[in-house]
């Protein structure tokens, strides 16, 4: 797909840059001036490991586009066209000063400025005046990105890339709003305005921002009938309205491949089919089949009655724990990590649902994905973490399980056979009358 989706990019960006028939090489040169900070650097074919050295790094490039540098959790983009030669020094860890000469370096010294990057803050207050807000935003960075007089092509796709990641933001004013007013649902004035901002132009999908668009906005405005929470019933709600709403080809088969795959990847093979239909249908990339049709491979390894291979982990101690020694009882695994506020926030009710439990048939095992195992063991002993604690020093476990999203809690019976591979959080109401039916 995202080769497809490259090759359009070149109607969009070719007045930016020289002709690129062919691929070319385009150099950058980066010097990091004595400081120690290591990123990397993603572009539409790979992703490329950066240490904190200086270096140049060559990278075949046949059409304009941006290349990801990540430096911190947050996107820094610099602009690429095929035989740039780019001079790049590094003055600062995680948002620090990036300075640029040679190619294309008033635009990538524009791009490096936070200032310039679209940005929202402040999501809240009333429908109109939170969209007034929006547009406000996206009216003024335009205006900043348009004072500069790029080249026409650059401004053109970099406008849509603003617009794309503030207009975004629309997807998380429902559940903020309904924080401070329970009552709240979304008007439609508010599900207009986000169809009028969600736009079909394929030759964009080479950008994360419009790709973020899509699939949030599109999903936010085709569930908007649904009032409670149904992952199957959102994902087949939202591939319907694609099916008979999406018009450009390549968008809709994007949109397709993404929600059915995220359904399947999150929830497996249950309530598949019709879901299965429509992207067999629609979906024509090879690649992109056979992802899907491997994952349906894999959720079957996990299926409910499923007795599960041999795992090894490691508790505080740095002793091997096997999985399978805890046959014999339920197990109920609570798959977590340290810096998961997620995660932490479900501890407490974890910590009722084996008070509520002790004595019964069954364990509750806590296994860390932490690649900093010091930090698992440091949160353990402080906070006084009883149970059993792990700590997954492999990801074959998370691998197996589909585990894509933390915290995952995971059901086996006493015979080591999955009884849920999406089980009930501690939080949820549920989980404790659940538990004790199955443990009579």
């Amino acid at each position: 797909m995202r080769k497809k989706t490259a090759i359009l990019a070149g109607v969009l960006l070719i007045a930016s840059c020289t002709l690129f028939a062919q691929a070319k090489q385009t150099k950058i040169n980066i010097d990091f001036n004595g400081v120690d900070s290591p990123f990397t650097l993603s572009t539409l074919e790979t992703s490329i490991s950066v240490k904190p050295q200086s270096t140049t790094i060559t990278l075949d490039i046949k059409y304009p586009q941006y290349v990801k540098m990540a430096r911190t959790n947050i996107a820094e983009y610099i602009y690429v066209c095929p035989g740039d030669e780019i001079n790049m020094k590094v003055t600062g860890k995680a948002r620090g000063e990036v300075t640029f000469t040679g190619s294309n370096a008033k635009i990538n010294t524009f791009l490096a400025d936070v200032e310039n990057s679209p940005r929202v803050t402040g999501i809240g207050g009333e429908e109109k005046d939170f969209i007034d807000r929006l547009t406000k935003n996206v009216e003024a960075t335009t205006l900043r990105l348009k004072s500069h007089s790029f080249d026409d092509n650059f401004t053109k796709i970099e406008q849509k890339r603003i617009w794309s990641k503030i207009y975004t933001s629309l997807v998380s004013y429902p559940s903020l709003r309904k924080r401070t007013d329970r009552s709240y649902r979304p008007s439609e004035y508010f599900y207009n305005f986000v169809k009028s901002v969600t736009f079909e132009q394929a030759d964009l999908l080479i950008l994360d921002e419009y790709k973020s668009l899509l699939e949030y906005l599109v999903q936010l405005y085709a569930i908007k009938d649904i009032l409670k929470y149904d992952a199957y019933e959102y994902s087949i709600t939202t591939l319907n309205y694609v099916v008979n709403n999406i018009k450009d080809p390549a968008v809709k088969r994007y949109l397709v491949n993404y929600y059915a795959y995220d359904y399947l990847k999150r929830h497996g093979t249950e309530k598949i089919e019709k879901i299965s239909d429509i992207f067999y249908k629609v979906v024509t990339d090879s690649k992109e089949i056979k992802r899907y049709n491997e994952t349906v491979e894999t959720w079957s390894k996990i299926a409910k009655g499923t007795k599960i291979q041999e795992y090894e982990f490691h508790d505080i101690d740095g002793k091997s724990v096997m999985l399978s020694s805890f046959m014999g009882k339920y197990v109920y695994i609570d798959m977590w990590a340290t810096w998961c506020k997620p995660c932490i926030a479900e501890i407490p009710h974890l910590k009722k649902l084996e008070h509520a439990l002790e004595g019964a048939n069954i364990v509750f095992v806590s296994i860390s994905t932490d690649k900093d195992a010091v930090a698992w063991k440091n949160m353990v002993v402080k906070d006084e973490m009883k149970g059993v604690q792990l700590h997954a020093r492999k990801r074959d476990f998370s691998n197996d399980f589909l585990v894509v999203s933390i915290p995952r809690f995971i059901l086996l019976d006493p015979q080591g056979r999955v009884v849920e591979h999406n089980m009930l959080r501690p939080s949820n109401a549920q989980t404790l009358p659940y538990l004790q039916l199955l443990l009579k």
